[in-house]
């Protein structure tokens, strides 16, 4: 008897113990969750004339927030987006990414920094009609060697430059703002008709057969 009771005690503290790193478990993997906050705000822009929109997210949780801002111009099209995440004691990271008025990526930068705001990682590309045509880059890699690297449009890829580079500076690197907004296309939904006459070379007769062929055409602009 006294056997079965220490086994049922041994049981039932068991039990315990496994429920209590379930709860603790359960706690640990939900505090982020329970502690984010979501934020949206949409507000006129006319950084691409009258019309326009800024819509910004800010995400925010117990150890990082994340803030996504997107300009539209009249048209609706994306022409702006950046994203900027901060993490407490590790940092942060940027993009910034420009578009021209057909939704295409004309510039693109990323930056990540330390705690104390020092630069650890750029990366800065130019597109023309969505191909990259030129880019540089500059990197720590996880030995600590510093690393400055360059885009090669003929081969697709970095080349490792011989002698680093300075960090560049966004504000000097950035193209010319683009504020051009393209036109709207009036002739998106055209109907077309017309008259067919058709001639068949059969046989033993030849005959001749008429009828009205009509075209609705729309286009996505």
């Amino acid at each position: 008897m006294k056997n079965g009771n220490g086994n049922f005690r041994r049981l039932t503290l068991r039990m315990l113990g496994a429920l209590l790193m379930l709860c603790a478990c359960f706690l640990v993997g939900n505090l982020t969750a329970f502690g984010q906050t979501n934020r949206q705000e949409e507000v006129p822009d006319s950084s691409y004339g009258a019309g326009g929109t800024k819509r910004t997210h800010t995400i925010t949780g117990p150890f990082k927030t994340t803030v996504q801002v997107e300009v539209r111009d009249p048209q609706g099209v994306l022409r702006e987006y950046t994203s900027t995440t901060t993490q407490v004691e590790k940092g942060s990271n940027e993009t910034v990414i420009f578009y021209d008025c057909n939704g295409k990526k004309t510039y693109e930068e990323q930056t990540t920094t330390d705690s104390k705001g020092n630069k650890v990682e750029f990366k800065l590309e130019r597109y023309e009609a969505g191909k990259q045509i030129s880019g540089i880059q500059r990197f720590t890699d996880s030995s600590g060697k510093e690393h400055s690297q360059t885009w090669n449009p003929e081969t697709g890829n970095y080349k490792e430059d011989v002698v680093l580079t300075e960090w560049p500076s966004s504000k000097t690197s950035r193209p010319q703002h683009d504020t051009s907004v393209c036109p709207i296309n009036h002739y998106t939904k055209q109907p077309v008709g017309g008259f067919n006459i058709i001639c068949e070379d059969s046989e033993p007769d030849n005959f001749k057969t008429y009828g009205f062929n009509i075209d609705y055409t729309r286009l996505r602009r």
